[in-house]
């Protein structure tokens, strides 16, 4: 967590790193229940730390594990998208890169 914060506090606002933790009742384990429980921190962080309220349009989220490979220009890219969306649009898509973990397998 802090590498990646060190090596990218420039190119982001925020990186909020997050911590499901096990013993939580009703939540299974697995990569749903961690997203759900680090957009909850998350949220709560924003209004905290920020002021924004759940509905701010100034958000975009993205959501990726530590090795995660994007590629270089995904934040350009998810920009230009979403500000050509439309702003009757834009709020109703997931933006979603395509991420390929061909390294895990080899």
């Amino acid at each position: 967590e802090k590498r990646l914060k060190h090596i990218f506090h420039k190119q982001f606002a925020d990186i909020i790193a997050t911590y499901h933790p096990s013993n939580l009742p009703n939540h299974l384990p697995g990569k749903s229940s961690n997203e759900c429980w680090a957009f909850q921190q998350l949220r709560k962080e924003l209004h905290e730390a920020r002021g924004f309220q759940a509905s701010d349009p100034r958000v975009v989220i993205t959501v990726m594990d530590d090795d995660s490979t994007m590629h270089p220009k995904y934040f350009e890219a998810l920009t230009y998208h979403f500000m050509t969306a439309g702003s009757n649009q834009r709020y109703l898509q997931t933006w979603q890169a395509p991420i390929c973990h061909f390294k895990n397998f080899l």
